[in-house]
């Protein structure tokens, strides 16, 4: 059940670090890693691993957009859904690829 709140992409700004949920498929990439978050711009770094080559790459570069609704659905780029408590938000991928959640947390 979502708290009774109006969210917003200015409610939601700091700094952040994230990761996947368990996702139970060796085949879907993990990634961890550190946001700033300001009015809906995010930039980053983030680690991930994966079953094919390159198989470890460190400090990747994260940057977008994100895009919050008064209600705390919204999406983080093309092909994405998220929705928030005001603390957490998690997001999935939609555009191909083994399902995962991912969560960004304070």
């Amino acid at each position: 059940m979502q708290p009774a709140a109006t969210y917003s992409t200015s409610s939601l700004s700091g700094s952040f670090f994230f990761g996947n949920d368990d996702d139970s498929d060796n085949s879907a990439k993990n990634e961890v890693g550190t946001l700033t978050i300001t009015s809906g711009s995010v930039n980053g770094l983030q680690d991930s691993s994966q079953p094919t080559s390159p198989f470890l790459q460190t400090g990747k570069s994260v940057t977008g957009t994100l895009v919050i609704n008064s209600d705390g659905t919204g999406n983080f780029g093309t092909g994405t859904v998220l929705i928030t408590n005001g603390n957490k938000i998690f997001f999935m991928d939609e555009s191909g690829g083994p399902a995962r959640i991912n969560i960004i947390e304070q």
